[in-house]
């Protein structure tokens, strides 16, 4: 690789991770905001499940639509494009007056982010290592932890979630900027990947399921932990939170670590690894023979989960070709999706049934699938 090649190389790798960061921001900053938007808009409480829904619809237009966009402008156009509609979505929610304007700025939000989700998750699954990787994922931790400290600082001050908004908006504008300045050093093997390259075999099924069970274990702990913690352990509220930021801040650093490590990580072992230490952490979780374990397994899982959704991303090209990988990694998302309310939503029904204790062995059994899966997919990979 020549010197102006290397540079341009490092310099997309490091906008993606920018991108990542910045990606993470509105969704969790919302959900602080969320309250103060639903009284400044005169909204139910209880209507916050309308404007995930309205998102998650978006994202999988996104994610299922990014193949076909890409093959036919390029994967510089695209990232750009999605980048600049993002901005005008976050624009929207800094703006809305009505709910209208909030529920077409989150179905927008939603389109954008899955096709810059998708298009810099392949772009680095074929372009760069496992560090690059680590990184990118790393960086959406942090923007999805920035997000909500920028609107509680703020709120704190009574300057307004509007403002959070505007401030997310700007650091958008500049990632827009950047890619546009740089749309030509994004399109490479996976830079027109054409639709329907994604053959059906039994790979990318099992690629599918891995996706969709990780994120709806990860989902699920950090959504249920802080109740199975409290009204299934009668642990206090404050030692909960501080396990369920344990969780997030533990995930985040496993993939700073990955991002460290670099190429010398052993992508399947280690994510093979972190499968089998899900099984045992969620078994704790459940099992809590003393009052710190629970609290003490759940930050553990989330040091466990880590590095397993980017490892599993970086393996894509080796599954199904460079020239399918962005379609692939559409699919993943899309899976990711819906295991996001599968398993979280299906757990609400399960405790309305059976109280709060179901939630521990539900995860122990998430985390049970995750491991056949992902050996399975291994196994079939190495055939």
């Amino acid at each position: 690789m020549t010197g102006p090649t290397r540079s341009r190389s490092a310099q997309t790798a490091v906008i993606a991770v920018a991108a990542f960061v910045v990606l993470g921001m509105p969704k969790a900053a919302f959900s602080v905001a969320w309250p103060s938007v639903a009284g400044a808009l005169h909204r139910d409480i209880a209507d916050l499940g309308m404007i995930v829904a309205i998102f998650v619809a978006g994202y999988l237009i996104g994610t299922l639509s990014v193949g076909r966009m890409i093959g036919r402008f390029g994967t510089g156009a695209v990232l750009t494009a999605a980048a600049c509609a993002m901005t005008a979505a976050i624009g929207g929610y800094a703006v809305a007056g009505t709910w209208a304007v909030l529920l077409l700025s989150a179905i927008a939000l939603g389109i954008s982010g899955g096709l810059l989700d998708v298009g810099l998750n392949a772009h680095v699954a074929v372009h760069r290592g496992t560090g690059a990787m680590g990184w990118l994922h790393a960086g959406f931790g942090i923007g999805s932890a920035a997000g909500p400290l920028l609107i509680t600082g703020l709120l704190a001050i009574d300057a307004g979630w509007r403002i959070g908004f505007w401030v997310i908006a700007a650091l958008q504008i500049a990632i827009a900027v950047m890619l546009g300045a740089t749309r030509r050093d994004w399109d490479g093997p996976a830079g027109r990947s054409a639709p329907g390259r994604v053959r059906r075999r039994p790979v990318v099924v099992l690629t599918l399921l891995v996706f969709l069970l990780y994120v709806g274990l990860e989902v699920a702990a950090a959504q249920w932990g802080f109740t199975f913690l409290t009204e299934g352990r009668s642990l206090s509220e404050g030692v909960a939170g501080l396990a369920v930021t344990g969780f997030w801040i533990a995930l985040t650093g496993a993939r700073v670590l990955l991002g460290i490590a670099g190429d010398r990580t052993p992508q399947a072992g280690v994510a093979a690894a972190g499968t089998i230490a899900a099984v045992v952490f969620t078994s704790l979780l459940w099992w809590s023979p003393a009052p710190w374990v629970g609290p003490a397994a759940l930050v553990a899982l989330g040091a466990s989960l880590g590095p397993i959704f980017p490892l599993q991303t970086l393996l894509t090209p080796i599954r199904v070709g460079a020239a399918a990988t962005t379609t692939m990694v559409g699919y993943q998302m899309a899976a990711a999706s819906v295991g996001a309310i599968l398993i979280p939503g299906g757990l609400g029904p399960l405790v309305s049934a059976f109280g709060v204790e179901i939630v521990a062995p539900v995860l122990v059994v998430a985390a049970a699938g995750l491991v056949v899966a992902v050996e399975a997919a291994r196994r079939w990979v190495d055939r």
